[in-house]
């Protein structure tokens, strides 16, 4: 088993390099977690420099002309020239973001302050899922594990309700993949987790893959390897493609009882793995090899 926790330690420092990948993709799937607004979509993808002008003009008390917003922004480190400035806000008129007053300058537009707001917002929870998914601790690994249980057992029951047969072609060609890679010594970490991604994809569901997707970005493609690790210690690694087989029998039946069944039992197992690895003579490691994907 001690050989198996090293290996597992040089598999995690191979990956640590996905880490900011994985960190990347968070804000993208928070956003379809919980959606966006009904804002026009030509002001979904605002240039950099113009969310930073409607920023300036949220701060404001009164109107801002383009000379003081190009000195506030050259404040913050952002170098625009007031023509390039006057262009923009221009723009943020044509939007309904923004409206001039007389020759005072511009203020935000009703509109404009609900689409500041938003992003701010949208900036606030990315912060907040990069920080939970930034796992230290046995115990954020177990609550990992805990959010994954309640997101999947719901994913799985809306696949057999709602997939068709070419997802579930999928699932089986992704299961024989699991198996293959496990008869031949190969890393089965990146197969296995594309059998559950690919759950959340065929689930038909906005909400359910965004948040079944988030629990499984490339930044905590780690955690799987420490799984891998603590599972093949005890040498129960094998019994994934097993309960995978199961999960997809119950999907193939179109039971939704049953799927949920096979995903909880599935990830109840290596919940009660993880806690016994961290109880064990061994569980001193954990930490060691959690700082070793940072």
């Amino acid at each position: 088993m001690l050989n198996s926790a090293h290996a597992g330690r040089d598999m995690l420092g191979e990956a640590a390099d996905q880490q900011a990948n994985g960190k990347r993709m968070v804000t993208g799937m928070a956003t379809e977690a919980y959606g966006t607004s009904s804002a026009p979509e030509a002001t979904a993808a605002l240039p950099p420099e113009a969310e930073k002008l409607l920023l300036v003009l949220r701060r404001s008390t009164g109107p801002v002309g383009a000379r003081q917003a190009a000195r506030s922004l050259a404040e913050t480190g952002a170098k625009i020239s007031e023509a390039s400035v006057s262009r923009v806000l221009s723009h943020l008129d044509s939007l309904g973001l923004t409206e001039p007053v007389g020759r005072k300058g511009r203020v935000l537009t009703e509109q404009g302050g609900r689409h500041v707001a938003r992003r701010l917002s949208d900036q606030r929870r990315n912060a907040d899922f990069s920080k939970a998914l930034d796992i230290q601790t046995m115990q954020q690994l177990l609550d990992w594990l805990h959010a994954r249980r309640g997101v999947e057992c719901e994913v799985v029951r809306a696949v057999a309700e709602r997939a068709g047969d070419d997802a579930l072609a999928r699932l089986e060609e992704l299961l024989a993949a699991h198996e293959k890679a496990i008869d031949a010594g190969a890393d089965p970490t990146p197969v296995a987790m594309r059998f559950h991604t690919e759950l959340a994809q065929a689930a038909d569901s906005p909400l359910l893959r965004a948040l079944a997707t988030l629990l499984q970005t490339e930044e905590l493609a780690p955690m799987e390897q420490l799984l891998d690790t603590i599972t093949g210690g005890h040498g129960t690694m094998g019994r994934s493609t097993r309960e995978h087989e199961s999960i997809l029998e119950a999907l193939r039946a179109r039971d939704p009882d049953a799927a949920e069944r096979a995903m909880r039992a599935h990830l109840d197992r290596l919940i009660t793995e993880v806690d016994e690895f961290a109880r064990g003579d061994l569980g001193g490691m954990l930490p060691r090899l959690l700082r070793l994907i940072r």
